[in-house]
């Protein structure tokens, strides 16, 4: 009976070894998912720093791209005194005069036609009216022709 004991005892280590093996296997997997997603959020992640970094440096270069055009305006607003109103208003009225259109107003040119325009149809000739008292308003109109037609 004793060797019964211990082929049952090796039988029991043995699946208790398959077991912490199984187990290892699944934590190794894992943890071997772990760092694959880890790596994968630091890329992202580096990714993302680098485009905060180019933008950035856009606004920067833009800051000081407006920086010295304010500076240029100031310098020019400093060294500039100001006109008074009777300086300014001359300009003013050379600029209207110029602004205005020419009296004689000239024909502009008409691009030329390829293909002569087709002749227009001749109106067909008008009819004679009956004369005004002998038409009745009532068979004349129908209610459809006399309701108002769209918003005014």
């Amino acid at each position: 009976m004793p060797a019964k004991k211990k082929s049952s005892s090796s039988i029991e280590t043995v699946q208790a070894t398959e077991r912490q093996f199984k187990e290892a296997l699944a934590q190794a997997k894992e943890l071997k998912s772990q760092s694959r997603e880890a790596r994968r959020k630091l890329k992202q992640a580096k990714k993302a720093a680098k485009q905060a970094s180019k933008a950035a440096r856009v606004a920067r270069k833009e800051a000081a791209k407006l920086r010295r055009q304010y500076e240029k305006t100031a310098a020019r607003a400093k060294t500039q005194p100001k006109a008074s109103k009777s300086a300014t208003r001359p300009k003013s009225i050379v600029r209207r005069r110029k602004a205005e259109k020419p009296a004689v107003i000239t024909a502009k040119k008409t691009r030329t036609r390829r293909s002569p325009m087709p002749p227009r149809p001749e109106p067909a000739p008008a009819q004679e009216l009956a004369p005004a008292g002998d038409v009745d308003f009532d068979v004349a109109f129908t209610d459809a022709d006399l309701e108002t037609v769209g918003p005014n």
